[in-house]
């Protein structure tokens, strides 16, 4: 079941999302990280924040240790979202990812910055600073201090990030 759900998650079907859940619940079956992933994969495809926040806690609730990629789909889902929202979901999903010595890595930083810019990355390229031109400079302020802190974290920089990192120094702020 845990494939139903990764198939409605690339939709961003939340309401499928959670009725696969609720099924395999009803049937009694065991939902693993990667079904709890999944779901949450759904909400950040919808963009649904909230929605993301509850199947999380759910998640906790459960006893399931969540992945880097659930942490990331977590920050994903704020895409959308007040810029101080963001920072502040970024912050507590920091402090818990540490609590729990998970390591974010550049997954994580791709979807936090996206969220930051305000950027779903796979609908646009990169090639030209067109691309964040538009975004307002605390935004891209608070982009460049996420990469800055991913390099001193010894984050293994991504195409994407090192992309993103050299069109954030040559945009004026």
């Amino acid at each position: 079941m845990t494939s139903m759900i990764d198939a409605v998650a690339q939709s961003g079907n939340v309401t499928a999302a959670f009725m696969i859940l609720d099924e395999m619940r009803a049937r009694n079956l065991t939902i693993n990280d990667v079904a709890w992933g999944c779901a949450i994969a759904a909400c950040k495809n919808a963009r649904d924040a909230q929605a993301a926040m509850l199947l999380f806690e759910h998640l906790l609730k459960a006893g399931v240790s969540p992945t880097i990629v659930t942490w990331a789909a977590l920050i994903g889902a704020q895409l959308g979202r007040p810029l101080h929202r963001v920072l502040q979901v970024a912050e507590q999903l920091s402090a818990n990812m540490t609590r729990l010595g998970i390591q974010q890595n550049s997954l994580y930083y791709e979807e936090y910055v996206g969220a930051i810019l305000a950027i779903k990355f796979s609908d646009c390229h990169l090639s030209e600073r067109a691309s964040v031109a538009g975004v307002d400079a605390e935004r891209r302020h608070e982009a460049k201090r996420a990469l800055a802190d991913a390099k001193l974290q010894g984050i293994r920089m991504s195409r994407l990030l090192r992309k993103l990192d050299k069109i954030l120094e040559s945009a004026v702020m």
